[in-house]
């Protein structure tokens, strides 16, 4: 019975490694700055202050009298219209934490929330193949390696 366990155990810690440390490495920040808006949200009008040749959108709102910026690289993720309708002035929706006004977010906390949690469950599902296909292989290999 030890050894089943242990079998279990060791793809199951393989596979919770991996998906928190890509996780983590990948959305952490933009989960965090989600949660946080989401926690307190106010609305405000910004206006589209860059549009570089290549993404990301770059966003300019003010409050209380202090100017902030805020970039997403999709905007028709969040309820921003394309990149190929948006122009320099254009106004759009700013969503922010009064408690914590510099991590504003151009259109919809929620939708990047929504977004993140779809790539986090993603990535979630491609490492517990990748976690098997390993494991398979390691207990392949050191079942050839004994047998030599």
């Amino acid at each position: 019975m030890k050894d089943g366990v242990s079998l279990l155990i060791r793809p199951g810690l393989i596979w919770l490694v991996l998906f928190l440390g890509t996780n983590a490495f990948l959305f952490g920040s933009s989960l965090v700055r989600a949660l946080n808006v989401m926690k307190n949200r106010e609305t405000i009008v910004g206006t589209i202050a860059e549009l570089p040749p290549r993404r990301p959108v770059i966003a300019s709102y003010e409050v209380n009298g202090q100017r902030y910026t805020t970039e997403t690289a999709c905007p028709e993720c969040l309820s921003i219209p394309a990149l190929d309708q948006l122009r320099v002035g254009d106004r759009v929706t700013i969503e922010y934490n009064p408690d914590a006004p510099k991590a504003g977010i151009s259109g919809s906390a929620k939708k990047l929330l929504l977004l993140d949690l779809k790539d986090i469950a993603f990535i979630g599902v491609f490492l517990v193949f990748a976690a098997a296909y390993f494991e398979f292989n390691i207990r392949k290999y050191s079942r050839k390696s004994r047998t030599e």
